[in-house]
């Protein structure tokens, strides 16, 4: 039956050639898709295709009054497209995959360091198959043919094709990128967040390197991962000067920060004006604010996933760095020549050295019994990491952190009687810090299955501690002391294990468990009391929690075809607290991607998230005093369902347009009660705590720059945020601090030449919210118990909260970097920036003074930052 269907086929095809008479084809390394068009122009019969069924692959090929039929065949070898005949057209398509599934698999990397290539973009132009490298640099690429034309992308490298042929079963290729930069002339066309916008269905997700970091201007010249999420759309930062994360109108709390997989609750330096991430120590940051993939969960606003570098596979090399308020130094390179390497990355402030001379000028200034004041403030990381490579399919990584600060302040007095001398003290310090070890060992099993198993301990704590002393030798030598500390501890164990499985070329999956055993200590209080050499301690815990966490998850991101591509996955989350109620949450997330052009596409996800500890703040500074608490007694995990959608359209790959829109509603969320300060201080926290939920929906809107020498983008973002709590405003509803309604962002750089770079960032947004009385008046004539006078005091009357809209706020930050040789011609960098450069002094907050006596109150705008100039050097060996 075949042999006549196929001899029916040579019959009407022949009877087709020599109706359209002979073909002459002369071409040199020309697409296939030209060819065709020169054979269609030439015969004079109709093919019909569609685009994608034909190879992307030139070819050279010369023939002289051949038919119809030996063109198509020469034209079409080896590229699994068929023919038919149909009505005087030729039909042309892609065959069905009947050979066996070939596999091509490896590791993506640096070619100066070996570091791996996060994200690259690995693609069979044949096939139009592709993949991404994971953290680990690794990818899987099924592909259905015995040959494939493989391309590598990944923005600040330059673009690589290899050719395969005779492709195995399963075939390892390694691939190693070499930067951009190293060439004489570069035009990047196009970034890896653009091309994994029209490849991928998530929404809402960014990737960073260390390089696109360091570009963001900052506060004292601090290349900072959160001060550059800030300028994001859909971001808003807080305080001015912090390193807030409000995330489509979460809080900072709601935003997990991952360090190689390990979770961290406390990010800040400086109560929030730095972040704790020394950028010398980063490879690559993932940050997802709309749709997440199912590996994450415990957090319902976003996620920050933090890689650190493994270090050169075969040279040393480092930096130091001096700025006018803190240094760094980086060292990283081969203990075994590739096989094992370490880095070590430190950096620490001198804010206490630089406040040494003008403290010791004061109080020297100053009337020996008056009293002289104490101060200091510095803070430390740490970031060490060591690799093993035991071959080409497994390695294993060992990484510590440490990061801590350390401020202290108070007064000391001391006073002569003749011969006797009276002193005392009463200095305060606050201590806190993170502290991680964790190690993850990873395997390729197949070349369609990688693996990743990690361990890690991590700790949390901040104590404050208040000492007051006095000594007096006229009083028969008399020695007392009085101390106290407020201890705030989390002891995280955990265990993960994660899987990639490139089950075909069209399907990914990824799997997985987390699980977590946590120590809460939320508040423990030490008292001690000395009086010569008799000693009285006392310790109070008011309370501490030991839940056990756990996550199973599941993802498959399916490329229907060349249209469509769906992410689907579930999360099944338990929260077991001994004591305590006990959770099961399923949550599941999916997102669609529809591209019906090549330039266009829109997509659109819905999201469910559980969030089982919470921070409760009094500020709206990240202070190291918030404490972080566990959910327990009738309090619920907090809950977050998220629908988005959104469309991008790329302009020749040179410009991208974008527009996100989202509604998240929050439920469960827990802040403090209205009366929460008149309970006394032993009171059980969660006494003093309310529930409620949030609503929150809005609009963003981007124009990124993808091309030439100056690239950025400008964004906009509308949004609307409002909370409800039983115990608040009368459980009536009301908008959130952070519900900025309208916010704008310029940021744009400008490589001038090999030697200056110059960066800018311009932001806009509307005003934070707070709460004014509406009235304030006077008691009536009497006599205050505690003051003893109402004479300069007030009554105010509130009527809503948050009922106050600061005035609108604006910045403009600019920085340059200038290319230097060196010591012994190594590279130096030098930065120069400028914080707030136009000196508007925005308005963080309102003070209430009292006027004089009879007269109330007055309201005075507060105003903190202004223009900040810093420079620093960097020398690069």
């Amino acid at each position: 039956m075949r042999n006549r269907l196929a001899l029916l086929l040579i019959l009407t095809l022949a009877a087709v050639a020599s109706a359209a008479g002979r073909i002459t084809i002369n071409v040199n390394s020309q697409p296939i898709k030209e060819v065709l068009k020169e054979v269609k122009a030439q015969s004079g019969i109709n093919l019909i295709y569609i685009t994608s069924d034909i190879p992307d692959r030139k070819i050279t090929l010369h023939l002289e009054d051949a038919t119809l039929k030996e063109c198509l065949d020469a034209i079409l070898k080896d590229t699994r497209v068929t023919y038919s005949v149909k009505d005087n057209n030729i039909i042309l398509r892609r065959e069905a995959v009947l050979s066996p599934k070939r596999v091509i698999s490896g590791f993506v990397r640096e070619e100066e360091s070996g570091e791996a290539a996060i994200g690259a973009i690995v693609r069979d132009a044949n096939s139009g198959a592709f993949t991404t490298s994971n953290s680990n640099g690794f990818y899987s690429l099924p592909v259905t043919s015995s040959e494939a034309d493989i391309n590598v992308t990944l923005t600040g490298y330059t673009p690589i094709s290899i050719r395969l042929d005779s492709l195995k079963l399963d075939n390892r290729l390694d691939i190693t990128l070499t930067p951009s930069g190293k060439l004489d002339e570069v035009i990047i066309v196009g970034d890896k967040n653009s091309e994994l916008t029209f490849e991928s269905p998530v929404i809402g997700n960014l990737s960073m390197n260390r390089y696109s970091i360091t570009s963001t201007p900052t506060l004292f010249g601090e290349s900072d991962i959160i001060k550059s999420l800030q300028f994001q759309p859909g971001v808003i930062p807080g305080v001015e000067g912090f390193s807030g994360l409000q995330v489509h109108g979460g809080s900072d709390d709601q935003n997990m920060y991952l360090l190689d997989n390990v979770p961290l609750y406390q990010v800040n330096h400086l109560a929030g004006m730095l972040s704790s991430f020394n950028t010398d120590a980063i490879n690559n940051v993932d940050f997802y604010k709309s749709s997440f993939p199912s590996r994450y969960d415990g957090r319902l606003s976003s996620i920050i996933d933090i890689r650190t570098r493994d270090g050169n596979l075969t040279r040393r090399q480092g930096s130091w760095k001096i700025g006018l308020t803190s240094g760094s130094f980086n060292i990283e390179g081969p203990i075994i020549k590739n096989r094992m390497t370490y880095t070590i990355s430190v950096r620490r402030s001198w804010f206490d050295l630089l406040s040494i001379p003008g403290i010791a000028i004061y109080n020297a200034a100053i009337n020996e019994n008056k009293s002289k004041i104490v101060s200091r403030y510095a803070f430390t990381d740490f970031n060490a990491k060591t690799t093993y490579h035991f071959n080409d399919r497994s390695r294993l990584h060992l990484m510590v952190y440490y990061g801590n600060d350390f401020f202290k302040g108070g007064t000391k007095r001391k006073h002569r009687h003749d011969k006797d001398l009276e002193e005392s003290s009463d200095i305060s310090t606050l201590d806190w810090g993170s502290f991680i070890v964790s190690a993850n060992w990873n395997h390729v099993y197949t070349p369609q299955l990688f693996g990743e198993i990690s361990m890690s301990f991590s700790r949390y704590n901040s104590m404050l501690k208040r000492k007051m002393k006095y000594k007096n030798t006229f009083l028969n030598d008399l020695i007392s002391s009085t101390t106290s500390k407020i201890h705030n501890l989390i002891d995280d164990y955990s265990l993960r294990v994660n899987y990639d499985w490139q089950l075909t070329h069209s399907h990914h999956l990824n799997f997985g468990v987390n699980y977590t055993y946590h120590v809460f200590i939320p508040y423990l209080t030490e008292f001690i009391r000395k009086v010569n050499h008799n000693t009285n301690t006392s310790t109070t815990l008011q309370y501490s929690s030991h839940p056990h966490e756990m996550n199973l998850y599941i993802d498959d991101e399916w490329h229907i075809n060349r249209h469509w591509a769906i992410l689907a996955g579930v999360s099944l989350s338990s929260w077991i607290n001994p004591g305590n109620k006990d959770y099961l949450k399923l949550n599941p997330r999916v997102s669609a991607m529809y591209r019906p052009i090549p330039s266009l596409c829109v997509k659109a996800s819905f999201t469910q998230l559980s969030q089982y500890n919470h921070q409760l703040r009094e500020t709206a500074l990240s202070l190291p005093t918030d404490m972080w608490i566990p959910i327990a007694g009738d309090f619920k995990p907090q809950k977050s369902r998220k629908a988005s959608i959104g469309a991008y359209y790329n302009i020749n790959n040179r410009y991208m347009l974008s527009m996100e829109a989202y509604y998240k509603r929050m439920y469960n969320l827990i802040d403090y009660r209205d009366d929460y300060y008149y309970y006394p201080s032993n009171t059980i926290i969660y006494e003093k705590l309310t529930v409620g939920d949030g609503k929150v929906r809005g609009i963003d809107m981007s124009v990124r720059k993808t091309f030439g020498n100056i690239t950025g983008h400008i964004s906009y973002s509308m949004l609307w945020n409002e909370r409800r709590f039983e115990k608040k405003n009368n459980g009536q509803k009301f908008p959130s601090a952070y519900d900025n309604r309208h916010k704008a962002n310029i940021v744009a750089n400008w490589r001038i030449n090999d030697r200056w770079e110059i960066n800018a960032g311009w932001t806009i947004m509307s005003g934070n919210r707070i709460t004014l009385p509406t009235k304030s008046y006077n008691p009536l004539p009497g006599t205050n118990e505690i003051t003893g006078s109402w004479e300069n005091e007030t009554i105010d009357y509130i009527t809503s909260i948050n009922n106050y809209r600061l005035p609108a706020y604006h910045r403009l930050d600019i920085g340059a970097n200038l290319h230097v040789k060196g010591v012994n011609g190594k590279e130096g960098v030098w930065n120069f920036s400028l914080y707030n450069a136009y000196c508007n002094m925005n308005v963080i907050a309102i003070r209430k003074r009292m006027h004089a006596p009879g007269k109330g109150a007055v309201y005075e705008k507060l105003r903190m930052i202004p223009l900040i100039p810093s420079v620093s050097y960097t020398l690069k060996f």
